[in-house]
Formats: structure tokens, C-alpha cells, sequence
């Protein structure tokens, strides 16, 4: 009796395993993930501590489309700065947007730094 009981307690976990995981609703399958390193940004006065770790956010990107998979709370500061460190594009992330549309006019290596508040993540991306 106790093997039918825990068979039947696996079958019921992996059901509602899948039922919960579906994908993140904001990023399609074929997306690249975008890794992020964490920097304060110059210039701001404080030494403001956060009370929970700082993480990177989850941006995936696909041709000229950033998706991010979740939203956010405040605008943000989106920029992309050319091998030269030159400013070459700079947009809003406004609260609640999910996905980002870069000029198809941009190709090449790019930095990609997302503003919030103190702090700015930056990744690299490459658009053909």
C-alpha cells in the first residue's frame, strides 16, 4: 500500500509541476538570455545599503527586440554605447513594458546599460 501511495503522490507532484512551470508569459522561446554585471552608478551621493541582494534582471533578446521577463515598477534608463563607449542609442523602459524595439538601423557590438536607481546593469548584445 505505502509504493501505490507514494507512485501516486510522484504522479501528482509532476502534474502540477508542469502545470505551474508554463514559460514565462513575456519571452518567446527563442530568445537569447542577456548576462548582466552589476555597477553603482558614479556620481550619486549615499552609501544606501539594499536590505535583499541585488539581482540582475532577466532580458532576453532577439533581432532588434529586447524582452524582459518581468516587469518593472519605475521607468528605466535603457542605453546602448558603441566598442568606443559612445552613447549610440538611448530610450525609456516605462513601468509595466515588457518588450523593447531597437532601431533595425543598429548593427554590431553594443553595451547595453539598463538604469535603476543607483544602479546599472551592463551586458553585452550583438545586432545584425
Amino acid at each position: 500500500m505505502e509504493q501505490k501511495q507514494h507512485f501516486l503522490l510522484m504522479i501528482v507532484l509532476l502534474c502540477t509541476s508542469s502545470l505551474l512551470y508554463a514559460g514565462n508569459p513575456y519571452l518567446p522561446d527563442f530568445a537569447i538570455p542577456i548576462q548582466f554585471q552589476i555597477t553603482k552608478v558614479k556620481g550619486n551621493v549615499g552609501n544606501h545599503i539594499p536590505r535583499t541582494p541585488l539581482q540582475a534582471p532577466d532580458v532576453y533578446f532577439d533581432d532588434h527586440t529586447l524582452y524582459f521577463g518581468q516587469e518593472f515598477e519605475d521607468d528605466l534608463v535603457v542605453t546602448l554605447e558603441d566598442e568606443d563607449e559612445v552613447e549610440a542609442y538611448s530610450t525609456y523602459l516605462y513601468a509595466g513594458q515588457t518588450q523593447l524595439s531597437l532601431p533595425g538601423t543598429l548593427s554590431g557590438d553594443y553595451t547595453l546599460c539598463i538604469y535603476k536607481g543607483n544602479f546599472v546593469f551592463i551586458g553585452e548584445i550583438t545586432l545584425d
